[in-house]
């Protein structure tokens, strides 16, 4: 029983539109065919035009699949989670299709930049008349404040 997918996932009658807003950006999450998604953005468009005078971004206005690849929001990037063996205490599947946030890659590398060179901690001049404890908890105020943000993060331990 556990090998089996718990949802049907080639059903074709299903469908399911989830809308997440934050300020002027949104995210839409659609469960259904690709000319249905298209046809959304359209709606969507000539709404914004006709109503409120506003154009959609082409860069930032994209119809990604969740399965191949991920849509950036809010600094996370949104993509499924897949595992067919996490299962909770009742033998079921937890994470299987679900929908997971991700700290993005370059964000990662981006921020580990910042701390490491040539694949050690870079000296640091202006930190050197402080004491071992003053520079360990500066350092670790910093990595508080990361993983504080990105909390949610499916693959927070990508900043260790």
């Amino acid at each position: 029983m556990p090998q089996k997918p718990s949802v049907d996932p080639n059903d074709d009658e299903y469908r399911r539109l989830r809308y997440r807003r934050y300020a002027d950006d949104f995210v839409l999450g659609y469960a259904g065919t690709m000319a249905e998604a298209t046809g959304i953005k359209e709606k969507i468009a000539a709404f914004l035009a006709t109503q409120l005078h506003l154009t959609l971004s082409a860069e930032k206005t994209l119809i990604t699949h969740a399965h191949t690849s991920r849509a950036r929001f809010l600094g996370y990037d949104i993509g499924t989670m897949n595992s067919q063996t996490k299962c909770d205490k009742r033998r079921q599947r937890t994470v299987s299709t679900k929908i997971g946030l991700y700290i993005p890659e370059d964000v990662v590398q981006k921020t580990r930049q910042r701390y490491v060179r040539n694949g050690t901690a870079p000296h640091r001049v202006e930190r050197m008349n402080e004491s071992a404890y003053d520079r360990i908890t500066r350092y670790q105020s910093a990595y508080r404040g990361l993983v504080a943000y990105d909390t949610l993060a499916q693959n927070l331990s990508s900043l260790r």
